[in-house]
């Protein structure tokens, strides 16, 4: 399963930050960060808690923001 991070990472642009700076509040290398974002590896609960408390995300938007299934375009058959 792939979490569509679309909107947490618009969230850090309006915030001022970039995946680098992010990666280094938290304490994760920026490549690492970049793998999780783009759905090669999964977020673990305490980074969740983290970008929660960086980016100033409340409980009850944790699904929008982390949860969020990516949902796939397919191709249509003629």
């Amino acid at each position: 399963m792939i979490f569509d991070f679309s909107k947490l990472k618009g969230l850090m642009r309006e915030k001022g930050f970039t995946q680098e700076t992010v990666a280094q509040k938290i304490n994760i290398a920026y490549s690492t960060l970049n793998l999780k974002l783009n759905g090669n590896t999964y977020l673990g609960q305490d980074e969740i808690l983290k970008l929660a408390n960086l980016l100033g995300i409340q409980k009850e938007e944790f699904y929008d923001y982390f949860f969020t299934i990516k949902v796939e375009k397919t191709k249509q058959i003629k």
